[in-house]
């Protein structure tokens, strides 16, 4: 009986033990199903967490690799700038080197129209060599057109010359006769008597227009306009349309005149500046240069002065055609021989003519 009860209770013992092994067995199916689901969610947000690791890396690469392109190109960008910048300084020092100039407030020149201030002056590549043709007003020169036609040659042997002679009784027109031989490229221009400066300047123009000539330089006959500053001149031609030789900016200046004179040359450029609005330092002055363009964009037929007063309408009319206008300095010469041109006459009708400009230029324009 004690072994029957024995084996109910060993039986009982072992059917429990069973039941905790299947129930233990269940437990570690369900966690290792567990374990497993846990560890594909784990894998899989791993997963995905790589592959937004890997989209983001990618979405970061092409931003670097897109950010070192834009660096690339903003460098290539750069260094054609700077390339460019570079050219561009060249080429002003290329403009620098020939021209000197300053204004008065110590400002470089050049001096643009206000039309044209956003211009540049043609490269050297762009602009073709000239062709320039002196032309000299002459009236009873005798005492100097030999010696300056001398110093003009030997320091340019290939320029051309034209003396414009309103019918001189010293002799100058046979002493120009005889240096022709000499000089083959002096060009003689008689007139039947004194018709005036402007009309001088006009009909050499027209002359060498016709001949071919596609620069026009201005100058006096009595040194005062010395051929020493032909060199920056001729240099200049093919950048500008218009090349003043000036006494009133910084390097330029007068020798030999009283201060009467002085205030009155310096006056008449103020007088002309105040009421034509133009930024040209030096109006009323007399070497100057002007291109074939230039004098057809003037308009020569129609200009109406007839003394010094020209040379204010010449430079006007090419400012407020847009042309490119350069001042540079020069000494201006008192002559040593023969007698000055200057009068009264000329200094009135500077004064009553000058604002007329303007206003005709303002009819013209509507």
């Amino acid at each position: 009986m004690l072994r029957k009860a024995w084996q109910s209770i060993s039986a009982q013992a072992d059917s429990k033990k069973a039941q905790n092994r299947e129930a233990l067995e269940s437990t570690c199916e369900k966690t290792a199903e567990n374990t497993k689901v846990d560890s594909r969610v784990v894998n899989s947000a791993s997963a995905e967490s790589v592959d937004c690791h890997a989209a983001n890396t990618a979405r970061n690469d092409d931003k670097n690799a897109f950010s070192l392109e834009s660096t690339f190109e903003n460098n290539a960008t750069s260094k054609n700038a700077d390339s460019s910048s570079a050219t561009n300084l060249s080429e002003l020092a290329k403009d620098s080197r020939i021209s000197k100039e300053t204004s008065p407030s110590g400002e470089r020149y050049p001096l643009f129209s206000k039309e044209t201030s956003h211009s540049k002056a043609k490269s050297s590549k762009e602009a073709k060599t000239p062709k320039p043709l002196i032309c000299i007003p002459t009236y009873n020169e005798s005492n100097n057109i030999a010696a300056l036609l001398c110093e003009i040659f030997s320091r340019f042997p290939e320029i051309h010359a034209l003396v414009i002679d309103d019918n001189s009784t010293d002799g100058t027109q046979e002493i120009l006769n005889s240096l022709a031989h000499t000089y083959p490229h002096l060009h003689l221009l008689k007139r039947s008597g004194k018709l005036g400066l402007a009309s001088a300047y006009i009909d050499g123009f027209s002359w060498g227009l016709k001949s071919g000539y596609s620069h026009f330089i201005q100058m006096d006959a009595d040194f005062s306009h010395h051929p020493r500053y032909l060199a920056q001149t001729l240099a200049n031609l093919p950048h500008f349309e218009v090349v003043i030789n000036s006494r009133n900016i910084i390097g330029g200046g007068v020798l030999g005149w009283g201060l009467g004179r002085k205030i009155l040359s310096r006056f008449g450029s103020l007088y002309a500046r105040l009421w034509l609005g133009a930024r040209v330092m030096d109006f009323t002055g007399g070497f100057n240069a002007y291109s074939a363009r230039a004098l057809s964009a003037i308009d020569l037929h129609s200009i109406k002065s007839s003394g010094y007063c020209f040379q204010i309408e010449m430079k006007y009319r090419a400012y407020k055609a847009g042309l490119r206008l350069l001042e540079l300095p020069i000494i201006f010469e008192d002559r040593v021989a023969g007698k000055s041109k200057m009068s009264k006459t000329i200094v009135l009708e500077a004064l009553w003519r000058t604002p007329l400009l303007r206003l005709r230029v303002k009819r013209a324009e509507r």
